[in-house]
């Protein structure tokens, strides 16, 4: 088992989830505005237990996995980032590689604490684990889009899943 690391920043605490966590998580992956370029719809409470979990076994499991992000002055949980093994059937140019990705609550959206986040997540990763990652985007997500160039993620390929095109991209 691999605990999980503990990275700040100026104004944000990156930490494993713990259980408390969990009516947020599920609150998060609720919302259509934040899901509207992850996922067809909103996740119910059993979905989005089974990935909370998952975020925990991958830590536990690979060493690698998603944290919490929470601002560092009130300790509020306003999203999360990491790296995964999403084994998504796309090939292995993509599926061997860890998968980086990130969300954020809307209310928070626009001050940039994806970046401050995702950037840290990544000097943890360059220290604790060097060599590539990818990262799957939706077509036309712009802030993602600007993040991963920011972290030097240039487009691998599109990809044919289903719904809105995406655009497979490469670290690395």
């Amino acid at each position: 088992m691999s605990a999980v690391p503990v990275v700040e920043t100026a104004r944000l605490h990156l930490r494993g989830f713990v259980l408390a966590d969990f009516p947020r998580y599920a609150a998060l992956w609720a919302d259509p505005a934040m899901v509207r370029h992850i996922l067809p719809a909103p996740r119910g409470k059993t979905e989005s237990w089974r990935a909370f979990q998952g975020i925990a076994g991958s830590w536990a499991l690979c060493g690698i996995g998603q944290w919490a992000i929470c601002l560092r002055d009130s300790g509020a949980v306003i999203g999360h980032c990491g790296f995964f093994f999403g084994h998504r059937g796309l090939g292995a140019d993509f599926d061997a590689l860890p998968e980086c990705g990130w969300v954020l609550a809307p209310e928070v959206w626009g001050r940039g604490y994806g970046r401050e986040a995702v950037t840290a997540a990544h000097d943890w990763f360059d220290a604790a684990r060097p060599g590539p990652s990818v990262a799957m985007i939706e077509d036309g997500h712009r802030g993602s889009e600007r993040i991963a160039a920011a972290l030097d993620y240039r487009p691998l390929r599109a990809a044919g899943l289903a719904g809105p095109p995406v655009t497979l991209y490469r670290r690395g």
